[in-house]
């Protein structure tokens, strides 16, 4: 009799224990939803204001072409932008496009946490370079960086 109950007991365990504790540990965890991120190119709208004393203030005269032209002359000036994509991607993209005096606004593509280093770059009658600064893009599908330059520097939001 004892034996018998003893194998019962036994039984018992076998049976019950997978439904307590089987499992247990085995679940695989759920995910949470991650938030949407956006990664596709990103449209970027560059708006630059360009004073004349600030590029008077960074660059010096070209003595070649004021030999050449006397006090004639034009001065070019370009703002020029390197963008890296991190993330094993090592796509480098650059951009120079030539800005008037006062308001200026062009469309330039780049990707989700690229950062573009822009740089300002004088030709012609005034020579000279400057790096303006960084900016990390986020990951809004439009998005807008205004550069001005003025006779106290320059400044990028």
């Amino acid at each position: 009799m004892k034996k018998r109950n003893g194998l019962l007991l036994l039984l018992l365990l076998f049976i019950f224990t997978p439904l307590f504790f089987g499992g247990c540990g085995m679940k695989e965890k759920k995910k949470e939803a991650e938030p949407y991120v956006y990664t596709g190119p990103v449209d970027l709208w560059i708006h630059v204001i360009l004073d004349r004393m600030y590029v008077k203030s960074m660059s010096e005269d070209d003595p070649v072409w004021k030999i050449l032209m006397g006090p004639f002359g034009s001065t070019r000036v370009y703002i020029t932008g390197s963008t890296s994509v991190p993330v094993n991607e090592t796509v480098t993209t650059t951009f120079k496009r030539e800005i008037n005096w006062g308001s200026n606004s062009f469309h330039v593509q780049s990707h989700t946490c690229s950062e573009i280093n822009f740089m300002i770059q004088v030709e012609g009658k005034r020579t000279g370079t400057k790096e303006i600064g960084k900016v990390t893009v986020g990951n809004n599908p439009r998005q807008t960086i205004v550069i001005e330059f003025n006779e106290s520097g320059s400044s990028i939001r």
